[in-house]
């Protein structure tokens, strides 16, 4: 039986990773417009459906480390940049 602060911590952390993954995904279509990059164009050179790269980048699909890196790489930053506030 779970309790009832299990339940708290579970969504307080699902909100945490929700709000992050909309920030990275902000940041990716900053720096690709920044670029110049099209959507699709973009998913080309990543190696995934456009379709992705939108549920990225507006938070919907979180990427794993290894594409978040590659995604970094294509867009000549770093993954660092992506978390970043500024």
């Amino acid at each position: 039986m779970r309790s009832a602060i299990t339940d708290v911590l579970t969504s307080g952390a699902r909100f945490i990773m929700d709000r992050m993954g909309s920030h990275i995904g902000r940041r990716i279509r900053s720096r690709r417009e920044e670029l110049g990059y099209g959507e699709h164009e973009f998913a080309v050179l990543v190696g995934v459906s456009a379709e992705r790269v939108s549920e990225i980048e507006c938070g919907k699909d979180r990427p794993d480390a290894a594409l978040l890196v590659h995604i970094a790489s294509r867009l000549e930053t770093s993954v660092a940049y992506l978390f970043a506030d500024n």
